[in-house]
This record gives C-alpha cells, structure tokens and sequence, in this order.
C-alpha cells in the first residue's frame, strides 16, 4: 500500500539525486541562469506535492499521514539543501550554489503554497 501511493515521488526523489551528480558535461546547456533556477524550483515543488499526497493517502505508516505541510517544506528544503552541499563536497565538475539552493526551497515553498488545493482535489 506504501508504494503504490508513494512510488512517483520515490521516482522523482532518485531522478533528483541522479540529475544531481551526473557529470555537468552530461548535461544540456541551458544558457539562462533563471531558467536553470526555474527548473529548480518546478522539481522541488513537484517532490513536495508528490511526497506530501503518497504521504497522505497510505495507510501503512500512520504517522506519515500526520505530517504537516510545514514540516514537508523543510524536508525538502533540506534534502535540497544537503544535495548542493554534496555537490561541492563530492563531485568534481559541479559545485555548491547557494542560488540553486535557494530556488530548491522557493519550489518546496510553492508546493506548501499549494496545500489548501491538494487538500481539496485529493480529500485527506
């Protein structure tokens, strides 16, 4: 029951880590830096939104089913955090930015933003 209402942000939260450290030479060039941030900012929201409703609709673990909206932001605020610190630390072509991690967090707050509407569409 956990995975089935949980396996999408399972999915996005490995193709985030994944996209994190490939090699910056593998990756497209984007060319503008705000739509680097924007992009950013869309995967964090759509990790808040797809990790709060599993969270929500699963009955395995009680206690995920209790989490507030607030307490998913910092989550993901933090695992976007902890990814850009990884970055610098463990890769050597890509690198810690404070822009990315701000972005990561506007994208998780944009997700909470979104709360009263979930709560309606998806009834929890």
């Amino acid at each position: 029951m956990f995975l089935r209402y949980n396996f999408l942000s399972i999915f996005w939260f490995a193709l985030i880590l994944v996209l994190s450290f490939l090699p910056g030479k593998d990756l497209p060039e984007v060319g503008i830096f705000q739509f680097d941030k924007f992009i950013h900012a869309i995967f964090y929201l759509l990790l808040f939104v797809f990790t709060f409703v599993g969270w929500k609709k699963q009955s395995h673990f009680k206690m995920l089913q209790t989490v507030s909206g607030l307490f998913m932001f910092v989550l993901c605020a933090i695992f976007g955090g902890l990814i850009e610190v990884a970055q610098g630390l463990f890769t050597t072509d890509r690198y810690f930015d404070i822009y990315d991690m701000l972005a990561n967090s506007i994208g998780a707050f944009a997700g909470f933003t979104t709360l009263p509407f979930l709560k309606t569409y998806f009834r929890f």
